[in-house]
Formats: structure tokens, sequence, C-alpha cells
């Protein structure tokens, strides 16, 4: 029954065939004797309709369950969701063991109507009158021997005149010659055909679109319900019939025969005698030829081989039968296909719910439900497998069930046994086994390397890769050639699937079933070696600073690149050399979007990995603290950095002598944490003690570890006044960089020299140098390029800081915000500085509608990115509330003020330079509020506005 036929019946008054109910009965409530009034009323109402009344016995009865008593005079009722159903076995358990004779037959599904489930039971006529062999007491007690009927809307029992007129008209209807449906379909236990409507509704649409070809074919990987969707199809035909004739040839082609098959349901159904002294070919020729009239329905199920199996036993055009074929591949032209997915999520769940058939267990274990849905990558089959191994193990739950999956895997009872009640005759892997047995070696070899990827879209060209290791002839175009044959192969059998021109995708149950098949082949080891090799470079050429353009490429492989990560098996094979490479390849990949939180657990990894593999004394495990004390460093957890780094430094010392190169760095580190802790005494001491390494240092890679010192330090003397030693360590890193072929120092050192100028308010040179940062900057990368929107930024913040052509400033900053999101994407840490700066500037110019979403956006931004408690985060909070503040909106510059100078005490502590600024600030806002309370309350109390100044502080002197 499609949705128009059931609107259809809605128009219509409730009678002696029809019932509307708002809900299904309470069959299984917890007070006992209610529940056994519901069951008696529920057989009271399935009787009635059965047993109609006068002028009914051809009818169909039906109860319509979820759809309300009144009838609107626009022909519509109120509709209801509803759950909680029956199987068609289920109600005659229920009704038969109180009626004789039993009813033979009724048929359930769910039509969705307004996005609203409802519930269908129809009961097919009967030609007998049923009477109950027990007393029901639904609300009145009706004694054994009682025949339910009809009269308009309502039920009664029927007197012994009125069964006598109802039986001889059924009597006369049943005995007259009928214009007979026919089948061969098994019927399926499951009440709910679940997240297949619109498959329905598309065969439907193809067969009508036909345009003379032979057949519809459903195409789908093994499990995904092909069998099941063409067997509802089926069924759907039948009552689509009405009292028409027709019916329903079913053939299972895996059972062989198929010209035998088609003559024995015509000699058993049909009851036709072709003659046995004709060949199987004519003999078929005469079954079509007498095949009765009637809109008739060939479904041929689970075919290879189209020509061989189908073609042959067609039939003929002129007779005008629907031709509906399933099979795991495609079967070439000429044919009209449905290709059938798994199912959403929502439907699995549904689906899962309904083979449980406990509401109650299944709701407590609503998210272990989706995890099993997830594992069973929505896979009809295994949904059904499981869900039936549920239903019949009570005691089970659904969180023990994942986890004997999870461990047991394909190999587990559950999705390797079908239940008896099931359509389904195979488990998982069996089913998969039989498009696995098609394929020739190279497809299987394909298939068993695929397997060692994740779970994700696989790069065709990093498979490529792999299979560049397994070359086996002298000409390389001759192994990619048949590479390509094998993927065809794959994907013409869906095992696997086609995400793009670029990508593919193994199902998780394919992907567990073709493992199986890896671990079983002689060639596991060299397909391993061949998946680390091609994995390993692309986290290999992740730089340290990776650009958009590098990420972009690099981002199709990330989850394979973790794959190696995860797996010791897999880790084994890299040298000891190239052991942290996947984790710092994952490390840099993150933290190159600015997503810190998400590169510290491959950082985390590596150093745990590193110790358990070398030992504590080992110069990757030094390697390993650092790169994990920067990853906390991003994220502001500045007390876990400097145990790390203190560490690192001691173990290069030991490992590595007092001179080397490792050393410094690490002194490197650790001084710029002091740095930015305001402990500037013990970061001038270390830096110092790394520069005085540099007369060791031969090599001219570690000449651009004596720039980087050297650019801390002017740094670090900037910011404590002491221009000229500033000056003094600029020139020499000027000097340095001469001596190297890397120039990408270049741009940094300008950029300080025009710092110095700035801040003797020399501008005119100030500015000077700043633009040619930024023109070298472009010769180095381009002018696309983050490092070019920089250089913009560094510009636009020095005309916005000395008010030295602040009218320029905006445009710079429009380009650098521009190009920043070209290359990061829109919520990259370096967009949300240049969001901050340009809201800085819209302040200035009394443009707070359009500062205030950059503001928000910026801090949203570092949030996600660094957590709540960093100091880029106090700092948007400043910036904000100095915005607010200079609007007058006290309130909330108070409380984000308060939150700014709270996260910089403790980071900072009370006595650095950043810290005394926000202590400043909220000063002159207590001032302004004519209060020297100090406590959060005070704001949200005094919330009225103040006087502003007489002239507005700008936020860089506040």
């Amino acid at each position: 029954m499609d949705s128009q036929q059931l609107r259809q019946l809605i128009s219509q008054p409730e009678g002696l065939k029809l019932d509307f109910k708002r809900e299904l009965h309470k069959l299984k409530d917890s007070k006992k004797d209610y529940a056994k009034q519901q069951c008696d009323e529920f057989i009271r109402d399935i009787l009635s309709l059965t047993n109609g009344n006068f002028n009914t016995a051809d009818q169909t009865g039906y109860l319509i369950i979820g759809v309300g008593d009144e009838l609107r005079s626009d022909g519509t009722r109120d509709l209801f969701d509803v759950s909680n159903l029956l199987t068609p076995k289920q109600i005659l358990q229920r009704v038969n063991p109180a009626c004789e004779p039993p009813i033979p037959d009724v048929h359930c599904e769910i039509v969705e109507i307004d996005g609203k489930n409802i519930f269908v039971i129809s009961i097919p006529p009967s030609p007998h009158l049923h009477r109950t062999i027990r007393d029901l007491t639904p609300r009145t007690t009706y004694p054994a021997g009682t025949v339910f009927i009809r009269r308009n809307e309502e039920i009664f029992p029927a007197t012994p005149a009125e069964c006598d007129v109802i039986l001889r008209e059924k009597e006369r209807v049943f005995a007259k010659p009928r214009r007979e449906k026919y089948d061969n379909l098994t019927r399926s236990s499951v009440v709910e055909f679940v997240g297949r409507e619109q498959d329905i509704e598309k065969l439907d649409e193809l067969f009508q679109q036909q345009n003379n070809l032979p057949a519809v074919t459903i195409i789908g990987m093994g499990g995904v319900g092909k069998t099941a969707l063409a067997d509802r199809y089926g069924q759907r035909h039948l009552e689509g019939l009405g009292d028409g004739a027709g019916g329903v040839c079913w053939i299972d082609v895996r059972n062989g025969d198929v010209g035998l098959q088609i003559v024995s349901f015509a000699r058993s159904l049909l009851n036709l005698k072709p003659p046995e002294d004709l060949d199987l070919p004519n003999q078929l020729r005469y079954c079509w030829q007498n095949w009765p009239l009637g809109d008739v329905l060939i479904a041929f199920d689970d075919v290879t081989d189209y020509k061989q199996e189908v073609k042959p036993y067609l039939p003929p055009k002129s007779s005008g039968f629907k031709v509906l074929i399933t099979s795991r591949e495609q079967l070439g032209r000429g044919l009209a296909y449905l290709p059938l997915n798994e199912l959403k999520t929502e439907a699995a769940l549904r689906l899962l719910e309904v083979l449980i058939e406990d509401l109650n267990r299944f709701q407590l274990e609503l998210d272990v439900a989706e995890q099993i849905c997830e594992w069973l990558g929505y896979l009809p089959l295994g949904l059904e497998l499981v869900g039936c191994y549920l239903y019949n193990r009570r005691d089970l739950s659904l969180e023990a069930m994942l986890s004997l999956l999870e461990e047991k895997r394909l190999k587990h009872i559950a999705v390797q046994k079908p239940d008896p009640t099931m359509t389904a005759q195979l488990g998982v892997a069996a089913a998969f086994e039989l498009s696995w047995e098609r394929l020739d070696e190279n497809a299987q070899k394909l298939g068993c390397m695929l397997s060692l990827f994740a779970l994700a879209d696989i790069p065709w060209w990093l498979v490529k890769g792999a299979y560049h290791y397994l070359l086996t002839s002298e000409d390389e175009k001759i192994d990619l050639e048949l590479l390509e044959e094998a993927r065809a192969d794959l994907l013409n059998c869906h095992l696997l699937k086609s995400t793009s021109d670029t990508a593919c995708r193994l199902h998780p149950l394919i992907r567990e079933f073709l493992r199986g098949k890896r671990e079983e082949s002689i060639e596991v080891n060299e397909l391993k070696e061949a998946f680390v090799n091609a994995t390993w470079a692309v986290a290999d050429q992740i730089p340290e600073s990776p650009t958009y353009q590098r990420i972009q490429i690099a981002a199709p492989a990330i989850p394979h690149v973790a794959e190696i990560a995860k797996d010791k098996d897999l880790r084994d094979l890299l040298n000891d050399k190239y052991l942290t490479v996947p984790f710092v390849g994952l490390g840099r990949f993150y933290e190159g979007q600015g997503l810190y939180a998400q590169a510290l657990p491959w950082f985390e990894q590596c150093l745990s990995v590193t110790r358990s593999h070398f030992g504590s004394e080992h110069s990757q495990v030094a390697t390993s603290l650092s790169n994990l004390a920067c990853a906390y460093k991003a994220l502001g957890r500045y007390s876990e950095v400097e145990p790390l780094l203190v560490e690192a430094l001691e173990l290069d010392k030991r490992l590595l002598g007092e001179h080397n190169v490792c050393v410094s760095i690490s002194l490197i580190n650790l001084a710029s944490l002091c740095h930015l802790q305001g402990r500037y005494d013990d970061a001038e001491t270390m830096f110092l003690q790394a520069l005085e390494l540099s007369k060791y240092w031969r090599e001219e890679q570690h000449k651009t570890h004596l720039i980087t010192c050297l650019e801390h330090l002017v740094a670090l003397y900037f910011e404590r006044g002491e221009y000229e030693k500033a000056k003094s360590l600029l020139m020499r890193a000027l000097e340095e960089s001469k001596d190297i072929s890397d120039v990408n120092h270049l741009p940094t050192l300008l950029t300080y020299l025009a710092r110095i100028y700035k801040y003797q308010q020399r501008y005119a040179e100030a500015e000077k140098f700043y633009k040619q940062a930024l023109e070298k900057t472009k010769q180095l990368v381009g002018e696309n390029h983050p490092d070019v929107a920089i250089n913009l930024n560094n510009l636009a913040l020095f005309y916005l800081e000395t008010e030295w052509h602040i009218n320029k400033a905006e445009s710079l900053l429009i380009q650098a915000l521009e190009l920043t999101k070209s290359f990061c994407g829109e919520e990259h840490l370096d967009v949300a500085t240049v969001q901050h700066h340009l809201a800085a500037l819209y302040d200035t110019q009394d443009r707070y509608s359009e500062a205030e979403p950059l503001h928000l956006q910026a801090l949203k931004t570092r949030i996600r990115c660094l957590g709540k408690e960093h100091l880029d985060v106090a700092r948007s909070f400043k910036s904000l509330a100095i915005s607010y503040l200079q609007q007058e909106h006290y309130s909330a510059a108070g409380m984000l003020m308060l939150q700014a100078l709270e996260i910089l005490q403790q980071k900072l502590g009370s006595k650095h330079p950043e810290t005394i600024e926000c202590q400043i600030s909220l000063a002159m806002l207590y001032q302004l509020l004519n209060s020297t309370e100090r406590d959060l309350p005070n704001f949200k109390h005094k919330g009225k506005k103040g006087k502003s100044p007489k002239k507005r502080n700008r936020f860089w002197e506040l």
C-alpha cells in the first residue's frame, strides 16, 4: 500500500471493514490485568474486521493504527507517529488461540504520510465465520462461541440469523469461479520494511519508464537488502492486484536450472502441463504461450551472468510481464538499474529497534545501539542478524553485544548464523564470499591491500603509491593497467565503492572480511610493507609549518597515516630512524591548521612509543619531549611545558654532549617559554648560553638556529625597552644571514628592524623596512602565501598603532584577512589574529557594529583551538571589553576584563607587564563606575552607563 492508497482509506468513514485507532493496544502493559483486557480488545477488533457483515465477504479488512476517529469535512484526520509494532506472526499468535477456525493470514506494513509512520494491518477475505473459543473481557465479558461482526462502525455479537446470512454469502462468494492470484514468495517475519520506501517508488518509476528494456535490476553489495526489496515489491504487486488475476514467479538463480524452476512453477501453481516429450526450451515456450492472462511479475534473484542465467528464459516482450532482477554486479548495458545503498542512520536504528522488540531495553542503551549500527556499517543483513540474536538473547545487553562484535568480529555467531525466521540464508562473511569467489587473483590482491587502509575515503594516488612497491613486471604501465582492471572488478562486484573520480571506500564489514582474507594470504607481509612505505612518505613530507596547499594535499591520506601510528605491527615495519615520522606528521598536520587540541594526542603517543621502543635514554625520546612541550605551549598549558623541556635538555646533554646543536635548540625552546611567562632574566641567560654554543657549529643548517636565537633575543630586548641591545643583535643577525643560502629569515629580521625605528618614532624609516619585509616575502614565496598575509598584517598594525597613515590600515588588513582565509580556512588562528586587529581598527573609528562580529569570531576561534584559559583568549576578552567600554557598556566590559585578568594572573603572574596593563584598564573602568569594589557582582548590579572620559583611550594605551 502506498501513501496515496492510504489517504483514500483515511478519507472514508469507519465501516464494516475499516477501523482507525490512534495508538496500538497496550499489549505489554506492566499491569497484567490491563494488558489482558487490551489483548482481548485487540482480538475482538481483528475478528470483527475478518467477519465483517453482509455484502463484505470478498472485501479486505483494515485496522489502521495512528489515525484519529474524527473525519473532517475535507476528508482528513489527525495523524500520529506509531511504534512498538507487531509482526503478522505475532498477531496470529495472539488471535488464533482464541478463535476457530484460525484466521489464515494477515499483512502488516508501515506507510509514511506527512512525516508520520502509520501502521496498517490488512486482513484478506476469509471463507469462514470465526468464533471465540474462550471468554473475552475487553470491557464486558463475552462468552466462548461469540461471533463478532460490525454494524457500521460499532462491534456487536452476531445474532444466529446474522451468522446464517453472512455464512451463506461467504459460501456463495468463495464457491464461484474466481480469477486466481498466485505466488511462491517467502513471507518475511519482519513487521516493518524500514528505510526502503523511496526505493519501492523508484522501482515503480523504472518500470513505467522501461522503454522496451527487458528488465529492471536492483544492484548492490551482498547483504544490502536486494532480495528483501524484491520480495517486498513482489508482495506489493500482489496487493495491487485487488480482485484481478496475476501473480509473482520467484526464481532463485543460485539454485540453478532456471528454466526448470519456471516450468515447475507453471506446473504446480498454474496447473499447466507442457508435453513431457518436448525439450526444456520448448516446454518453456509452451508455458509462456499458455500462461494465464493477468498482471505478472517474474523475479530472478542473485544473478551473476545475465546472458547465461536470465536472457534465454525471459518471457516474450508481447506478454507484458514485468521482469525484476537482483544482482551484486553490473550485468551490462540494456537494463534499467536501481543501485541500493546501506540504510540511513535513523532507518538502521529503527530496524534494530523493531527486531529487538523491547523498547525499554533499546532506549536505555540508545547510544550503544548507534555504535552497533555504525560498526555494522548500517548494512541490513548485519542489522537483522544482530537484531535477531539480541531478540533471542534477552539477557545480553547491547553494550556486551558491541564488545563481542569488536572482539570476535565476523567470527561471532551473531553475524554468522541466520535466524530461522529470516529471509536471508547466509551470514555476513558467507554473503561476501560469493562475490569474492568471482574475483581474479589481481582483484583479490587489491582487496587485501585496501583492507589496510582506514575506514575513510582512500585517495587512488595513495593506492598507486603502495602498489608501486608490488610491481610484478618490468613494464610499470602493464602493472598499472592490471591495477585499474582490478579496481573495476571490485567496483563491479560492489566490494568497493567509488566516492569520487579520485577516491574509493570500503564498507566496514567488507573491510573486516578482506582483512581476514589478507591475513590468510601468503603475500600479507609484502602488502603491509607496501602500504607502510607509501603512507609513511606522506607524513614525512609534511613540514614543520605546512601551508594550506600542503595541508590540502596531505588531508586525504591523514586517516591512513593514523593507521600506522595506531597499529604496532605496522609501526614495527618502519626503520628505527623513521619511527616517529607518522606521529610528527599527524601532529604537524593539525598544528598547521591551528587545531592544537587534535595535534596533542599524536605528540603524546609519540613520546610513549619512543620510550617503549628505545628506552628512556635516546635522542628520539629527547626530540619527542621537545615536540610534546611545544604542543602544550601552543595550548597554553605552561606548567606542563617546562618539566618536559628541562628533561629534553638534560637528555641531550648526556647523550650528545654539552656543545651539540640539539642542546642549543633545547635551550632556545626553554628560554622562549621563560620569555612568554615574563621571566626575562632566565630567558636572557639561556638565550645567551645557546648563543655561546654557536661557536661550535660548523654546518650551514646550524646557522639558521643561530639566527633564530638572535631573533628571540631581539624580541626580548624589545619588550624590556633595551633598544640598543636589540639593534646590535639584529645587525649581527643580518650579517650572519649573508653567509647562508636560506634567506627565509630575512623578512623577519627586516620586520624587527622596522620595529626598532617605530619605537624610536622614526616612522618613515620604519614604514620602509615593513614594506621591504613584505616585498622580500613576496619574492620568496610569491604573492599568494600565508607569510604575505602576516607581513600585510604587520604593516597594517604599524599604521594602526602609530596612526601613521592609519587610513591605509583597513585595506591591508582586509587583504590579509582574505589571503589568510584562502590558505587556512575560516576558523584558523591566523584568521583570528587578523580579525582581532581589524576589529581594533573599527573600534578607533567608532564602527562598533562592524567591530563586534570580528571580536566575537576571533574569540570563538581562539577558544575552540586553544581552550578557554589561553593567553590569546585573554587578549580577545580584553580587546572586546575595551570596545564595550568605549560604547559605555560597563557591565559587559567589566566581566570580560575580569575574565582576561584572571587568565593573565594564572598564566603570567601578577607582575607581568600584560597583567599590569589589564589591572590598569580594570582600575580605569572602576573609576568610571565611581566604585572601589572589586568583585564581579558589582558589575552585575551596576549595569547603568557611567560618564565617558573626555578623551577616549585606544586599546593599546590601556
